[in-house]
């Protein structure tokens, strides 16, 4: 199936046997003197200012080593949805169809990536610097600066991630002609009648009438895994008539670009700071204890599987090359958690070694994965250069940040070969935040 345009030379993620990556050497760092974390959050712009100097990199969100570690993150997406399909499907022409479509490398996933895990991702979610870019996430590991953008999601899931067809075209696709039936009435009307069924019901529907047509359960499981799995947006997740009245076009389906829906969604709640307060707004949410994730989280967790060798190894090694649809929801259920202090112990490592998905001299992005609406930042302009010219990166470069959370210690045997960082002091429990959060960010 189709996936970006050709010309375009978009690398796709090839899950299983590891590729030979690119590691960055470098070079002896920078000098940089040292700024005080802040303390308190504020309601200056995240923009640059005018008399900002070339040489600046951007602040981090949460002050180094104060990372709120208890927050639960609730993600609306199932992954596990991937495998029940592919248990209904195995050996059918409609398994084959999915394979070969852009949402084909979702059920290559190996199983020890799979399971998703939150305090990683809250790790990487705090670990964050603020940016005026509204399409990417920078986040800082080991004092490594690491993008996530539509390019490196394009070459994680392997999801079609082009541009927008005309509204015209899509409405011709899913507007119901007067003499038709709804795909939507075709599909639940029999089953459910005027209730709205969720994903979960339509999960349960595919796994219990065996006699289904293919028809009906290619539609079901293409619903299934937008809805469900890459595009949540819900709690309960429910199809969207968008998504079911588009499957009476199967190539137009598959052409469209779910993956830049899925990638929107899924950093508008992680890392989109469009106004002064956005930064703010997402601290207070990562201390109240509960966070929901939209669209498809697992990406980011893919992310540092994929280029931080050491937290890759954290997870369970065991069958390492089963991938999503060769196991159980029972079993992805019970893959072994990662802890925050085997995170630290990863960080705090003497060498934190980084393959990055896109090498970093390979700043011209694709017209496909392009937005009309990015805007530019000087701060991280710097950061691409630096990463080019081979920077030595050190954690105490990147400054600033909400520093009232208590600080993460590092695991006592590693605290030697730690290299030296700022220290501050200690703040209130996270559970207990000002009332005024001052944050200077500019």
């Amino acid at each position: 199936m189709a996936g970006n345009k050709a010309n375009d030379e978009v690398p796709r993620k090839q899950h299983g046997q590891r590729k030979e990556k690119r590691v960055l050497r470098v070079s002896p760092r920078r000098k940089r003197s040292a700024t005080k974390a802040t303390e308190e959050l504020g309601s200056p712009s995240v923009a640059p200012t005018e008399d900002l100097t070339v040489e600046e990199l951007p602040p981090r969100l949460f002050a180094l080593h104060r990372y709120p570690s208890e927050t639960k993150m609730n993600a609306y997406s199932k992954p596990e949805y991937i495998s029940d399909i592919e248990n209904v499907l195995k050996g059918k022409p409609e398994m084959q169809f999915l394979l070969d479509s852009p949402f084909g490398e979702l059920f290559k996933i190996p199983k020890n990536k799979a399971s998703f895990n939150a305090k990683l991702v809250l790790g990487l979610i705090c670990r964050q610097l603020v940016t005026k870019k509204v399409n990417e996430m920078w986040i800082v590991f080991g004092g490594h600066p690491i993008r996530f953008g539509l390019r490196e999601f394009s070459i994680l899931t392997g999801l079609e991630c082009g541009k927008y067809p005309k509204k015209k075209d899509v409405d011709d696709v899913i507007n119901v002609k007067p003499e038709c039936e709804s795909v939507w009435n075709t599909l639940f009307d029999e089953r459910f009648g005027d209730t709205v069924p969720t994903i979960a019901d339509l999960v349960s529907w595919l796994q219990e009438e065996e006699s289904m047509e293919g028809w009906k359960q290619l539609a079901l499981s293409l619903i299934i895994l937008v809805d469900g799995v890459v595009a949540a947006h819900s709690n309960p997740n429910r199809p969207t008539s968008k998504t079911v009245e588009m499957t009476k076009n199967l190539k137009f389906f598959c052409k469209y670009p779910w993956g830049r829906v899925s990638f929107t969604r899924t950093l508008g709640r992680i890392a989109n700071f469009q106004t002064p307060y956005d930064a703010q707004q997402l601290i207070r949410d990562l201390l109240v204890g509960s966070y929901a994730l939209h669209g498809f989280p697992l990406a980011l967790q893919l992310l540092a599987f994929e280029t931080i060798p050491s937290i890759a190894k954290l997870g369970p090694d065991d069958v390492l090359n089963r991938t999503f649809a060769e196991r159980s929801i029972h079993r992805l259920a019970s893959l072994r958690a990662i802890r925050t202090s085997r995170i630290l112990e990863c960080e705090a490592a003497d060498e934190v070694e980084v393959n990055y998905i896109v090498k970093p001299a390979d700043n011209v992005c694709p017209p496909s994965l392009s937005w009309d609406d990015e805007v530019d930042d000087p701060r991280v302009d710097y950061i691409e250069a630096l990463l080019i010219d081979g920077h030595q990166w050190q954690e105490d470069e990147w400054v600033g940040g909400y520093a009232r959370v208590p600080k993460q210690v590092r695991p006592p045997q590693l605290e030697e070969t730690d290299v030296k960082r700022k220290r501050n002091a200690p703040g209130p429990s996270p559970k207990e935040p000002d009332n005024k959060f001052l944050v200077n960010y500019s």
